[in-house]
């Protein structure tokens, strides 16, 4: 299952959403995905299953461009930081603000983590200092951290929450204690020209770092040495565990791959997209053991891709797949519009085929439109429901 959706829509006459993804994440229990803007500082949920945004856009006037989100551990807040170096907290089920911003950062926010437990956030600025929040108070916690890093790309916690990981516009990273805010340990990650872009830490103690040429994986013990996966690649801009860590996902301006955290093996084939990746997220439910309804998300600067995560496996798994498209748009449903375009989806027919109705209107009064016709199966379950299967 890929679905895509343009992040220009037209929804009550009005655009509510710049044409640029910066971030991407899953909330309400892997119902509805989250993307932020760049560009207008917008913020928009929308339903997976349909596209269908949920209410309207979250926004904080003056706020400039969104250039980093991090939803909470139990998925109720919604943190974001901001080009004018101020913090947001968001509340997912208003989308309100459950706080008053704060100026963190003399300049763009680039990077917020959550701590483990929820209680503290994270942030990193391109002023090259990591602030440390504490939730419950709204306040800074200590004194901020001035980091060896001209700009802070990265902040992560470690599964304990005791210590911190940031890395930036250069070739180290650094591990702090969060309590008393000292520097534990520099770790040369990458050649010297190249740069770490993102971070992630498994609960094994292994940390992947997304370089300017490729990933490459540490441990946070002094001896722990330095090793590349795979072969060098274009810049990684997004680098995730799944939540049974199990998988790791990295995101780049060639491909998206998976691995195996454990081993540093690949898991399948690297897919590869025109126009590179620069987001992505997996669902709370996904891994490398999930049902079939995990997924996983993905973005470039225009488009969200949601897969069926066990579908997705057999994808890359399989050398030569059965359908001859590229697998970006090897999808079983589309939802997008963007100013002129709007989709209808009507389901017609008993038992045997949904009808999806796409009316695009063109210049001049014209209207383009497609009938599309897909083959299901539907099964009667309880309190007269009906449940729909794709055959395929």
């Amino acid at each position: 299952m890929l679905c895509s959706v343009k992040s220009q829509i037209q929804l009550n006459s009005q655009n509510i959403h710049s044409p640029t993804i910066s971030c991407i994440d899953f909330v309400r229990k892997d119902r509805c995905i989250i993307t932020s803007s760049s560009e207008d500082g917008s913020i928009q949920v929308r339903k997976v299953d349909t596209g269908e945004a949920v209410g309207d856009p979250w926004k904080d006037e003056g706020s400039g461009g969104i250039h980093a989100m991090a939803v909470s551990p139990k998925q109720t807040e919604v943190v974001t930081g901001s080009q004018d170096g101020r913090i947001r907290l968001w509340t997912v089920k208003t989308g309100k603000r459950t706080k008053r911003s704060r100026q963190a950062h003399s300049l763009t926010v680039l990077s917020v983590c959550w701590s483990p437990d929820g209680l503290n956030i994270a942030s990193g600025s391109e002023d090259g200092t990591t602030f440390i929040w504490d939730t419950n108070q709204d306040d800074m916690v200590g004194h901020p951290i001035r980091t060896n890093h001209t700009h802070v790309y990265a902040v992560c916690y470690s599964p304990d929450g005791k210590k911190l990981v940031t890395s930036g516009y250069n070739n180290t990273i650094t591990f702090w204690d969060v309590s008393t805010r000292e520097a534990l340990r520099f770790v040369e990650a990458c050649h010297l020209s190249q740069q770490v872009h993102c971070i992630a830490w498994t609960s094994c103690g292994r940390i992947f770092l997304g370089c300017s040429d490729g990933i490459v994986q540490t441990t946070e013990n002094a001896e722990g040495e330095v090793v590349r996966l795979g072969k060098r690649t274009g810049p990684i801009c997004a680098i995730i565990l799944s939540q049974d860590g199990l998988l790791l996902a990295a995101a780049s301006l060639d491909n998206v791959s998976l691995w195996n955290p454990k081993t540093n093996k690949s898991v399948g084939r690297p897919l590869y997209r025109p126009k590179g990746l620069r987001c992505a997220a997996f669902a709370r439910k996904s891994g490398l053991f999930a049902r079939k309804s995990g997924l996983f998300a993905a973005s470039d600067t225009d488009n969200v891709y949601i897969w069926n995560f066990q579908a997705l496996l057999r994808d890359i798994n399989s050398a030569s797949p059965l359908d001859s498209k590229p697998w970006y748009e090897r999808c079983m449903a589309q939802w997008s519009s963007f100013e002129s375009f709007r989709t209808v989806v009507q389901v017609a027919g008993k038992s045997s085929e949904i009808t999806i109705h796409v009316r695009v209107p063109l210049e001049r009064g014209t209207v383009c439109e497609k009938i599309l016709r897909i083959a299901v199966k539907v099964d009667r379950v309880a309190n007269g429901k009906k449940a729909v299967h794709l055959l395929e």
